[in-house]
């Protein structure tokens, strides 16, 4: 049931300009067609789910949203970490977030979502956070060591 004025060809037409020139996520591309376009559900507009319709054109990250936005929370407690480093309620927060994120990454590798290799080691920075075993950027934060 589409209630949007838009044809499937046009809200593609979005999304993928959405991608390439915000770098939105799926989420935020749902979200951005709900309120701005009046399409009350992407999936049933385009046929198929959003990261289905962007990894069908290349566009699709490299670690699942969930994964990205657990990896993202936990750099940000981090971060909060190395300026008030006596908030233990922080750091067991951390260590339930890192615990989520082994998890989450145990579950994609056993369905072949992830490389049987990926492991999620803490204290690292930038784009390469939480990437397989063996590649550039493997620093840990003073916060890490404290631990």
């Amino acid at each position: 049931m589409e209630v949007s004025a838009l044809e499937s060809e046009e809200i593609g037409e979005i999304v993928v300009e959405l991608k390439e020139e915000g770098g939105s996520s799926a989420a935020e591309i749902g979200l951005i067609l709900r309120d701005q376009y009046g399409v009350p559900d992407a999936k049933g507009a385009l046929g198929q789910k959003l990261s289905a319709f962007l990894d069908e054109r290349g566009l699709g990250s490299d670690l699942p949203e969930d994964l990205q936005n657990l990896i993202d929370r936990a750099a940000n407690v981090r971060r909060h970490l190395s300026e008030n480093g006596k908030d233990l309620s922080a750091r067991g927060g951390l260590s339930e977030l890192e615990a989520r994120i082994r998890g989450l990454g145990r579950y994609y590798s056993r369905e072949g979502v992830l490389p049987a290799d990926w492991r999620y080691r803490a204290g690292r920075r930038g784009d390469d956070e939480g990437a397989a075993p063996g590649s550039a950027g493997e620093r840990t934060s003073a916060v890490d060591e404290e631990l």
